[in-house]
Order: structure tokens, then C-alpha cells, then sequence
């Protein structure tokens, strides 16, 4: 088992160890300080996704935004691995049905169906990350592969990739590899860690 693996291993134990009162608390806590950020709410396509495994949930954010002109979407997990992702709109009618993983996903249609470059803002899921914006994901690198062309940018412009992330998840330093995308920012129960000045996000802020 190699670092990442064990890292993994470790914090998602740590993570399912909280009761759900203690992870409802948390992610209140987090889908409150984002929005007090009012600044990432100024274009309204913002992907959240369903929480798995012990993750923090961005569900409350739904209602603290019920008076801002935003629109969610949730990740859909493409038929083959090499595939990005696509969002579809999550709305009070949305009918669900569960991937292969056991995660609901909105049933899409193209009506309701946006790709990743239509998006303004994604609230991502992880199970580490670092000073620096690098992220620890589940292994599976659907992330990755959807938001890779970001990485052909000299800047980062659209989406902002925000993680949400308990404070034990972070991880004085992960080793990259070429095709992980670094964050924009993580935000936590404590803290935003705002990582705008990466190289490649010299123009990127919350």
C-alpha cells in the first residue's frame, strides 16, 4: 500500500468516526462561512454534490441560498472512466437514481444537463489536502478528467474549484502528479484556505 493509499485509509476512517450529529454540525458550519462569501454567488451555476462515506455535506447550502439567484447542479458519473463528468440541475422535482457506487445522481435529460465549462463554481468532494491547493481524492479521478483542460490554461478562470473539508484533513504536503488539478480555495470549519496565488491561478480569487 503506497502513501496516498494509506492516507486515504486513514482519514476516511477519521472522517466515518464523527456521529452524524457531529457532521451535521460541521457542514452547517462550512455551508455557512461559504455563504458569507458572497463574492463566488455573482454567477449563479454552482455544482455541489451528494455526500458519501462520512464527506461533508454542501446540502444545507440549498436553503442558506434559497434567496439568491443560484442554480445547482450535481455530478453524473459518465457510462465509460475516460469520460468526463456532467451536471444536471437539482431542483425540488428532481427525480434520483443511484450510480454504481451507490451515490444518488439526478436522473439527466439534456434539458437539465450542462458540462463542466458551463459551470461557475464546484464544491468538491476530498479526503485530503495541502497548503499548496493539492487535493487527495478518492482514487477514482473523475474530477480530474473532467476538469483537465483547465491545466492547458496560464490561468485558471471558470470554474472556481472550492474543496469542502473537515480541518483534520489537512495534510502539510501531498506529492502532485501531472494531471492533478489544483483548488482554488478549501474552505472548513475553521478556515478558507485561499490558494489564488498558485501559479496557475495567478487571476483567481474567491
Amino acid at each position: 500500500m503506497n502513501s496516498k493509499q494509506n492516507l486515504r485509509k486513514l482519514i476516511r476512517e477519521q472522517r466515518r468516526s464523527l456521529t452524524a450529529r457531529q457532521r451535521d454540525h460541521l457542514s452547517k458550519q462550512m455551508c455557512a462561512r461559504i455563504a458569507r462569501l458572497t463574492n463566488i454567488f455573482i454567477n449563479n451555476k454552482i455544482a455541489i454534490y451528494w455526500p458519501f462515506d462520512g464527506e461533508v455535506s454542501p446540502l444545507p447550502l440549498i436553503h442558506k441560498c434559497r434567496k439568491q439567484p443560484v442554480k445547482f447542479y450535481l455530478p453524473s458519473l459518465p457510462h465509460f472512466k475516460w469520460q468526463p463528468m456532467h451536471f444536471c440541475r437539482f431542483t425540488p422535482k428532481s427525480r434520483f437514481e443511484n450510480n454504481r457506487f451507490g451515490i444518488p445522481e439526478v436522473i439527466s435529460t439534456r434539458k437539465c444537463s450542462i458540462t463542466a465549462k458551463e459551470l461557475d463554481v464546484v464544491l468538491m468532494p476530498l479526503v485530503g489536502f495541502d497548503s499548496r491547493g493539492n487535493r487527495l481524492g478518492m482514487g477514482g479521478g473523475f474530477y480530474d478528467r473532467t476538469f483537465s483542460y483547465l491545466s492547458n490554461r496560464k490561468s485558471l478562470h471558470k470554474p472556481k474549484l472550492i474543496g469542502l473539508a473537515y480541518e483534520f484533513q489537512h495534510i502539510d504536503n501531498l506529492e502532485s502528479e501531472p494531471w492533478d488539478i489544483p483548488l482554488t480555495a478549501v474552505v472548513t470549519e475553521k478556515a478558507v484556505y485561499n490558494f489564488s496565488k498558485h501559479p496557475h491561478m495567478e487571476r483567481h480569487s474567491l
